[in-house]
């Protein structure tokens, strides 16, 4: 739950960031530096199996797309939207590649949550006149904002599945440290050069403090829930953390003062039902 609220509201502070694609650039690397004292200590004695270091390499290539994605979402769209499409479509892009990969089927309350999220994505776009039309539903899901919010659910849904085979060869956190570090190295040389150094400089000597803050929350809360996997089953740890599309819906009515509607109120409850339903499953 901590997580969740965590969650949340570091994606509000990266919505209320300026530009959000060199923010995320700084925020990670804010992140690392914080965290490398704890990384010096929890690193294992013994090594990292090559297993780990593949799925160290696997998500922090993903990570880079999602960091992107995010922020462009959150460019041109609201948090109380982009937030709970991207995080509840996860878990059924999740049970997709379960199904396409490992054969297995849904029992009747994971098919359930899967309508649950598809039907809360059709009330986030629904219809000019209101009435059922999958076309114009269609037409909104291609805009910037949801477009990005999707495939950010798509990457959020790639490396929650390497993560959970990387922290059963790897303690979460150095794992989840070096997945940040594969991310920055890989992003620096496109951002240097989009940028350049001066530009860079000048963003963060304005955003240091954001970025410090995010940079923590945004490793600390993904922490617990690496811990929580470890701990107990994760349709438990899931579950919960769908309560962040809650928080995160009323973050952006209460803080950035967002459209406040009935029927996202309504789909963003629903989505978290499906979710937790999918998890259950």
């Amino acid at each position: 739950m901590l997580s969740a609220v965590l969650h949340a509201y570091w994606n509000l502070l990266f919505k209320k960031s300026r530009d959000k694609a060199l923010f995320s650039f700084l925020y990670i690397w804010a992140g690392m530096l914080l965290y490398t004292p704890l990384f010096l200590i929890a690193v294992p004695s013994a090594g990292i199996p090559w297993q780990g270091w593949m799925c160290i390499l696997a998500t922090g290539s993903v990570y880079c797309f999602y960091f992107l994605l995010l922020g462009r979402s959150y460019a041109h769209g609201d948090l109380s939207h982009s937030y709970p499409i991207a995080r509840g479509l996860a878990p059924v892009l999740t049970l997709t590649w379960a199904l396409v990969f490992l054969g297995e089927r849904p029992s009747t309350i994971g098919s359930a949550g899967i309508l649950f999220v598809i039907l809360s994505v059709y009330l986030f776009h629904p219809p000019a006149k209101g009435a059922l039309s999958p076309a114009q539903t269609a037409a909104k899901l291609a805009t910037p904002a949801s477009a990005a919010a999707i495939s950010t659910g798509l990457c959020i849904s790639l490396y929650q599945v390497i993560d959970k085979v990387g922290v059963s060869f790897v303690d979460p956190v150095p794992y989840l440290y070096l997945t940040f570090t594969v991310c920055g190295l890989i992003l620096s040389p496109f951002f240097l050069r989009r940028y350049g150094l001066t530009t860079m400089r000048t963003e963060a000597s304005a955003t240091w403090r954001q970025a410090l803050l995010v940079g923590f929350l945004c490793i600390f809360s993904y922490l617990l829930v690496l811990f929580a996997m470890r701990a107990v089953e994760v349709s438990y740890v899931i579950s919960l953390r769908s309560t962040s599309i809650m928080f995160a819906v009323l973050f952006g009515f209460e803080i950035l003062g967002e459209e406040r509607t009935n029927l996202k109120m309504t789909a963003a409850a629903i989505m978290a039902i499906g979710v937790a339903f999918i998890a259950i499953s």
